[in-house]
C-alpha cells in the first residue's frame, strides 16, 4: 500500500510529506482549513491519472498552484508497495508561459529499476527506445503492456481503484444504470459501484448483509429491482424478529447514517473479494451517532488485515481516540498565507487532555 505521499505547490500544500510506511490505518486531524481535505484532493489528482483521460488540463488548472504561483512547478510523488514490490512514481507540472499546464517530468520505477523516465516531451523506456509525447499529455495513461502484471498496468490500476470519499448521502439514491468499477467522491454512484462489485464477486452479498445486520438489527436483506428499461433500484428489507413482519423500502429513503453503513460494508467487501484497497474517508463520523462511531472506525481499520489501508480525517473525539498516537497526524496551519505543517501525536508528545487541548488549539 501507500508508504509516502509527497505534494508540492498544490493548493495549500508545499513540500508536504505524508509518511504512511508501516501504517495500515491513520487519522488526520487539525482545524478547518488546515489542509486535511486537500490531501484527499491531491490523491484525487493521482487517481484521475490512473483512470484517464490523459490530458493534464483534466486534472489541474492554474488555480491549483499554491497562491497562484504558476512560475513554480507543481509536483506529486507516491511510493507504493504492490504484491511485495516497491513502486515509486513522480510527476511535475508547469504552467509558466503555457496556455494550460503541461508535464515537466515524470518517472516510474519498480524496485529501483526504471520503467519509464520523461523530461519535457521526451519519454525514455528501457533500452534505446525514446518517444515523443505532446506536452499536455501524461505518460502513465498511455503506456500499455501485456496483462495486469505489467508494471505500468498494475500501478495504473492501483491509482484508478483508490477509494477517496466524502459522501453526500442525499445524493445516494440507490438508482443505477449499469455498473462502474469506480466510486465517486460524493458516492452518488454507489448503486452502480455495488452492481459492479456483486457482478465481480457474488459472495460479497453475504459479507455486506452480515455487516449491515451487525449495526442495524432489524435489517434483513437487500435486492435490486428493475425500474425502467435502463436501470434498477436498490431495495432494502427489514424484518421484525418477534412477528416476522417485513418491510421493503427504497435505498434512497434510508437515513444518512444507514447509507454510510452500506457504503462501509461495500468497501470492506470489495477489499476482501477484489484485492487490497486504499480508502481515504473524509470525516466518516459526520452522519453517525456516538455509539456507532467506534464500530464504524474499527471495522474500516480492519482492511489493514488484508493488506489494505484506511485513512480518515475527523474532528470528533470518539474517532480521535480510536487511533494510536503514532498513527494520528496533526496538521497545523497558522494562516492562509502559510502551508500546513504535519507531525504525529507521538512526535508532539503531548501530555494531558488531548481533546481539550485540540479544541483550544494548544497542540503545536
Amino acid at each position: 500500500m501507500i508508504e509516502r505521499l509527497y505534494v508540492h505547490n498544490y493548493r495549500c500544500l508545499e513540500n508536504f510529506t505524508l509518511d504512511l510506511k508501516g501504517k495500515g490505518s491513520a487519522l488526520l486531524i487539525g482545524k478547518n482549513g488546515s489542509g486535511k481535505s486537500t490531501v484527499r484532493h491531491a490523491l484525487g489528482v493521482l487517481q484521475k491519472i490512473g483512470r484517464g483521460p490523459n490530458r493534464v488540463k483534466d486534472w489541474i488548472d492554474e488555480n491549483d498552484f499554491a497562491q497562484h504561483r504558476i512560475d513554480l512547478p507543481m509536483r506529486f510523488g507516491l511510493d507504493v508497495v504492490l504484491a511485495g514490490k516497491r513502486f515509486v512514481y513522480s510527476i511535475a507540472f508547469e504552467k509558466k508561459d503555457h496556455p494550460e499546464p503541461i508535464v515537466m517530468d515524470e518517472t516510474l520505477t519498480v524496485e529501483g529499476e526504471a520503467v519509464f523516465a520523461r523530461q519535457g516531451a521526451e519519454v525514455s523506456l528501457p533500452g534505446p527506445a525514446v518517444y515523443q509525447l505532446q506536452p499536455g499529455i501524461a505518460t502513465l495513461p498511455v503506456i500499455w503492456g501485456a496483462g495486469r502484471d505489467y508494471p505500468v498496468e498494475r500501478f495504473r490500476s492501483f491509482l484508478a481503484s483508490l477509494v477517496l470519499v466524502s459522501p453526500v448521502p442525499a445524493l445516494m439514491s440507490g438508482y443505477a444504470e449499469g455498473s462502474t468499477p469506480n466510486i465517486e467522491e460524493d458516492a452518488w454512484n454507489f448503486a452502480a459501484w455495488l452492481n459492479d462489485l456483486l457482478g465481480l464477486a457474488p459472495a460479497a452479498y453475504v459479507d455486506i448483509q452480515t455487516y449491515v445486520q451487525s449495526v442495524i438489527p432489524d435489517f434483513h436483506t437487500f435486492t435490486r429491482r428493475g425500474r425502467n428499461e435502463k436501470g434498477s433500484e436498490l431495495l432494502v428489507g427489514f424484518k421484525r424478529p418477534d412477528t416476522g413482519t417485513e418491510l421493503l423500502v427504497e435505498f434512497g429513503r434510508l437515513s444518512d447514517g444507514e447509507k454510510c453503513f452500506f457504503l462501509s460494508a461495500a468497501i470492506l467487501a470489495y477489499a476482501k473479494h477484489a484485492g487490497p484497497v486504499f480508502c481515504f474517508w473524509d470525516e466518516p463520523d459526520n452522519h453517525l451517532s456516538l455509539p456507532e462511531i467506534d464500530h464504524f472506525i474499527t471495522h474500516l481499520r480492519k482492511m489493514a488485515n488484508r493488506g489494505g489501508q484506511f485513512v480518515a480525517t475527523s474532528h470528533h473525539p470518539h474517532a480521535i481516540r480510536s487511533f494510536a498516537d503514532e498513527n494520528t497526524f496533526v496538521l497545523r496551519r497558522p494562516s492562509h498565507l502559510e502551508p500546513p505543517a504535519i507531525r504525529t501525536l507521538e512526535e508532539i508528545g503531548y501530555n494531558g487532555d488531548l481533546i481539550s487541548a485540540l479544541i483550544r488549539d494548544e497542540v503545536l
